[in-house]
């Protein structure tokens, strides 16, 4: 395996197949660094590297291109994009690169109409399709007479028909993390939380050890009610964590607020089935949780330690510690 380049600044005297080779690496190991691409390629295209015609440059401009879009350099975008559509206009990638621009240049009706015509000619496309549900979901005023499946109906809002693609989509492609992400978000976004915590549990499905999509399932159970749940979840995120620190600790603060919620009156466990839901093994589980947060709010100093001490000492109920 070849060794990672040295990231260095870039200055006059930086050689340009020390950039190149720079470059290459992070394309093979899908580092995702645009800034420092961007950095490359501008002094690159300085020399002149740009106006080559042999193979190498086709993969250089479409990874500037894709930099230069991540950080809103758009009229570099634009000169990566117009170079690679004169020398492949009928490659998948080059038209979601031309779309993508007409998205940062704001060209709403652009990019719509250019996914659109893509799709009439493949419609089995998935990153063609991904970048219209994308454009329908961050896009309020566009309108058309409906003409496919594929329109938008001028008698619904835009966002709803946007997950209504989606949902359409995912029927096919199951297997999309970040699809049922993008559903998750967006019936979040409209307040239609069960819905949000359904396709969650799906992107659970795919994805069983990513503690971040753990941790936003049970923040969506807590806020519709479902405390129990919530709380299984949480202590999960903990146990997954390294520490409490990151996703643990707003975790750990997660499930005290659980517990809180299912301690207080009309929210008794007594009865509950469930061995973790009983008082005793609650309590239990309050400690454990307020000696993990102390411990790690110890590192607080002043004023940040005694309000730190104050929440935890009431469970989040602003008692203090006796």
């Amino acid at each position: 395996m070849a060794a990672a380049p040295t990231t260095t600044a870039v200055t006059s005297a930086s050689s340009t197949s020390t950039l190149i080779h720079e470059l290459q690496h992070l394309r093979n190991t899908n580092v995702d660094d645009p800034h420092r691409v961007v950095s490359l390629v501008t002094t690159l295209i300085e020399r002149g590297y740009a106006k080559r015609n042999d193979d190498d440059v086709w993969a250089f401009l479409e990874q500037a291109a894709q930099a230069a879009l991540q950080c809103g350099q758009v009229a570099s975008a634009q000169v990566c994009v117009h170079r690679l559509s004169s020398q492949f206009p009928e490659s998948p990638r080059v038209a979601a690169l031309q779309g993508m621009l007409y998205e940062a240049q704001a060209e709403t009706a652009k990019a719509w109409e250019h996914y659109r015509e893509w799709l009439r000619k493949d419609a089995a496309d998935v990153a063609m399709r991904k970048r219209l549900i994308a454009l329908h979901l961050s896009s309020a005023n566009l309108s058309s007479p409906p003409r496919s499946k594929m329109d938008p109906s001028p008698s619904q809002p835009n966002r709803e028909h946007g997950l209504q693609m989606l949902i359409e989509y995912l029927e096919t492609f199951y297997q999309d993390p970040e699809g049922w992400s993008m559903a998750a978000r967006t019936y979040a976004e409209m307040g239609c939380y069960p819905q949000a915590l359904t396709s969650l549990s799906h992107l659970l499905l795919l994805a069983p050890h990513n503690p971040f999509h753990l941790l936003h399932h049970a923040e969506t159970a807590y806020t519709i009610g479902e405390y129990d749940l919530a709380l299984k979840e949480f202590l999960r995120v903990v146990e997954m964590s390294d520490g409490v620190k990151g996703a643990g600790r707003r975790a750990a603060v997660g499930a005290k607020l659980c517990i809180h919620r299912l301690t207080s009156s009309g929210n008794s466990t007594t009865t509950n089935s469930d061995p973790l839901l009983r008082p005793k093994r609650v309590e239990e589980v309050d400690r454990m949780l307020t000696a993990l947060l102390i411990q790690d709010g110890g590192k607080a100093k002043g004023e940040e330690r005694e309000v730190w001490g104050t929440w935890l000492g009431g469970a989040g109920r602003g008692e203090t510690r006796g």
